[in-house]
């Protein structure tokens, strides 16, 4: 076969148009992909020239660019876009002869292909950056319009609560937008509101003629839209969570397969980009609730320690005159009334310990309580617990037995530890029968020190057990007893111990068989100098009269805490508030102020601090309901040399004036 022939077949056979032109631009020949992709005939075009045929690249890039390789005799290749037919093209142009030999390949496809997932790529990549929903979704539309075949127009209709909204429309009309905003989703509720409805693609070819779209009509002929698909977008799980749709300005038959297989690859990106923006949201505003409530928390934990300090401080503002008139009574010796003043006295310290107890709660619920650690001795800590508790034992006619291994040491704050023991006899007279006994044992095991308390009272049933050291625990058994408590004191035990590094537990027979609470503490090794700053005392000192200032708002509380120190022979002086207070100064150089806190218009703390600046050397003790670490810090940077609380002990107050000495 000739090789001119073989050539004409070759090139005939090609899925490439070609054309072969002379040097006027002459059509010489065409071969028979080009009739295809042209919709032209060969005869018909053979013989014209070229830009007569085309008339629209006349000016083009792609006519500078034939011409030019037509001048020089130069070859080129180039891309263009062909509007008349719709097709992204690839051009190679060589020279032939003395014309040009024009090849020209179909890359619409490819094209296609590389728009949709640059555009997918891009809209990940912004996902994952957290950019703007509405952002990351218009390139999503953007890129369906740029692989569609013709001047359509896309959006993007997020499905919330039954209704559509916006999610990316740029070159749909805006006033068209906000007419279809809320849209509601149903089974005739044009082509987005159905396909959201259906979970399937909806056509509608005419929107002036499709019923779907009858309550639109006069919406779509007034935005000039001819026909709109739509197409669901799912979660993984299945969803409908928004429509892809697109419109075009004139009737059509649809989507093509092409544009089918695109709308649907958009469609799980766009899907996987909002279903991550739900996710955030919700983890959003799942953050917003759990910080609102963590405020709200702070905030109500807040107003009920403040509420509590405040009961503690009403509450203790009437027992402080009535402990100070008992005192008072015990030093002018009223034999009369000592019975009496006994049943008041423990009264009181009941009272006193259900506020102690609640506060402490509190504070250590909060992380509020602040240990002063040293190195303690064991039987020390036990004797003061039973000073402390001695007079319940008594007045039930119950008995202590107390066995403490000598040598112990823990390290640990001494009122703290002295507190849980006092607790666990507390509880241990108060839920014990007259007539029993309560055996309090100390010693060591091992690098431990174990504390145990012992008692014959009411017992506890074996569904009580893990929960007794909870708080607001009680048994019905212990609700019913004289001086019930708040269900507050064995909590406090548990962690303080805790607070200690140690351990503590409970076991009981059974009700009616007494109970036993055992605390371990770590072994602490103490050098001499410790055991002797901790076993010694100090020598009571010699009584010398002062001159002492009672600075209380409440009446009954300086008048009988003057009383008493008047009694002890000390020189008093009392004032009710604060410019009282600095008035009697004219006449009068206290060396010891006993100053309420909570006076009215200058409160303590500017009294002490005016004090201070006038050069008053007293010794300066704050009187107050207060007792948090907070309250006792605020107390020394104002310049106070000490810190009482309320009910004051008149001994506390002795001693410090007595120190005054040293």
């Amino acid at each position: 076969m000739p090789a001119r022939t073989l050539g004409e077949d070759l090139v005939e056979g090609m899925l490439d148009a070609v054309v072969l032109i002379d040097d006027q631009f002459g059509i010489r020949w065409v071969n028979r992909a080009l009739e295809q992709h042209w919709g032209v005939e060969r005869g018909a075009i053979t013989g014209k020239v070229l830009w007569d045929v085309f008339p629209h690249a006349i000016g083009t890039p792609q006519y500078h660019e034939i011409t030019r390789a037509m001048r020089t005799r130069e070859p080129t290749e180039f891309e263009a876009y062909s509007k008349p037919s719709r097709m992204w093209i690839e051009v190679h142009v060589r020279p032939s002869g003395a014309g040009l030999v024009i090849q020209v390949r179909d890359t619409t496809r490819r094209k296609r292909n590389e728009t949709l997932l640059r555009g997918e790529r891009k809209a990940l990549e912004m996902a994952m950056h957290d950019a703007p929903l509405a952002d990351t979704l218009d390139v999503l539309v953007r890129t369906l319009e740029l692989c569609t075949d013709d001047e359509s127009m896309a959006s993007i209709l997020l499905a919330r609560d039954g209704k559509l909204y916006c999610g990316a429309a740029p070159h749909l009309p805006p006033a068209y937008n906000a007419a279809i905003e809320g849209l509601v989703i149903g089974p005739s509720s044009g082509s987005c509101g159905t396909a959201a409805f259906t979970g399937e693609l909806v056509i509608a070819k005419d929107l002036r003629n499709d019923p779907k779209w009858a309550d639109f009509k006069a919406l779509a002929e007034e935005h000039h839209l001819g026909s709109c698909w739509s197409w669901p977008i799912r979660s993984n799980a299945g969803k409908v969570l928004a429509t892809f749709a697109l419109y075009t300005r004139e009737p059509s038959e649809g989507p093509s397969i092409d544009q089918l297989e695109i709308v649907k690859l958009l469609s799980i990106t766009a899907g996987l980009v909002i279903e991550r923006q739900l996710e955030a949201e919700a983890k959003a505003k799942a953050d917003r609730e759990l910080a609102a409530a963590n405020i709200a928390a702070e905030r109500a934990n807040r107003a009920k320690d403040e509420f509590l300090a405040m009961l503690g401080h009403e509450l203790r503002n009437p027992l402080a005159p009535i402990v100070s008139a008992l005192q008072l009574m015990d030093l002018r010796s009223d034999e009369a009334s000592r019975s009496a003043r006994a049943v008041i006295a423990r009264q009181v310290d009941h009272l006193v310990h259900l506020v102690d107890d609640m506060l402490d709660v509190s504070r250590i619920a909060t992380g509020r309580i602040t240990l002063h650690e040293e190195i303690l001795d064991v039987a020390a800590v036990v004797a003061r617990a039973i000073e402390m508790t001695q007079p319940q034992f008594e007045h039930r006619q119950q008995k202590l037995v107390s066995s403490v291994e000598p040598g112990l040491h823990v390290r640990g704050d001494a009122t703290r530890l002295a507190q849980v023991i006092c607790n666990l006899l507390t509880n241990a007279a108060k839920y014990s029968d007259r007539g029993t006994t309560t055996t309090l044992s100390a010693s060591a095991t091992g690098e431990r020190v174990s504390i145990r308390v012992q008692d014959q009272g009411i017992g506890i049933a074996p569904e009580m057990l893990p929960r007794v050291f909870e708080l607001y625990t009680q048994a019905e058994e212990a609700r019913g007893r004289d001086e019930g408590g708040l269900g507050l004191g064995l909590a406090i035990v548990r962690n303080l111990v805790r607070m200690h590094g140690g351990e503590v537990r409970v076991t009981s027979p059974g009700l009616g068989k007494g109970s036993t609470f055992e605390i371990e503490l770590p072994l602490a090794h103490a050098t001499a100098a410790a055991t002797r700053a901790n076993q010694g005392k100090h020598a009571a000192a010699t009584r010398v009269p002062r001159r002492v200032l009672v600075v209380d708002d409440n009446i009954d509380i300086a008048d009988m805490m003057a009383e008493v120190l008047a009694e002890a022979g000390h020189d008093v002086r009392v004032a009710n508030d604060g410019a009282a207070a600095l008035s009697s100064l004219d006449g009068f150089t206290p060396e010891a102020v006993l100053l309420d806190i909570g006076l009215p218009g200058m409160d303590g703390f500017e009294v002490a601090r005016e004090l201070r600046n006038r050069g008053a050397g007293a010794f300066l003790v704050a009187i107050t309901g207060y007792g948090a670490q907070t309250d006792r810090d605020r107390s020394k940077d104002a310049g106070f040399d000490a810190h009482l609380l309320k009910p004051v002990k008149v001994d506390a107050v002795l001693q410090l004036l007595d120190r005054l000495a040293e």
